[in-house]
């Protein structure tokens, strides 16, 4: 019996021919003024399976903030989604509120490294400090040698 009511998952695959041109995604435009990068200068980055990915940059905000770190937490593509891959890294940042870390990635595919806040004033009545996610790169990873 046939459906009325068929359904399909789409999945777009992105081809970035000059990834020098994407810029990193701010989840808010407010965001890019809290935080800045030095490394990288791109939001789509193509590197190799196992090479390091260099993430530098400070924090630029009066708010409130409870916590000297700075988070990257990566997720893969995968089952039609993003979804975490691996622990999240913590980078510590020094007195000018600067940051240096990186991320290295082993198998290939599609992933976000989600740029996470130090504690800050997020609301709530519980646990009203929180880190939120700021920016996001986009990473693709291509097989060694490739």
């Amino acid at each position: 019996m046939e459906s009325d009511n068929p359904s399909a998952d789409i999945i777009v695959n992105r081809i970035v021919k000059d990834p020098s041109l994407i810029p990193v995604r701010y989840v808010y435009d407010m965001y890019a003024d809290d935080i800045v990068f030095n490394k990288p200068t791109q939001g789509y980055l193509r590197v190799q399976a196992g090479e390091a990915i260099d993430i530098s940059g400070s924090v630029n905000m009066d708010e409130d903030i409870r916590s000297q770190v700075v988070g990257f937490q990566l997720t893969k593509f995968q089952n039609g989604d993003y979804q975490t891959s691996g622990k999240k890294t913590v980078v510590q940042m020094n007195e000018n509120r600067e940051f240096s870390g990186s991320v290295a990635i082993n198998e290939p595919g599609n992933y976000l490294i989600n740029i996470l806040s130090p504690d800050v004033f997020a609301g709530g009545m519980t646990s009203p400090y929180g880190s939120t996610k700021w920016a996001e790169i986009a990473v693709e990873v291509m097989p060694k040698g490739k």
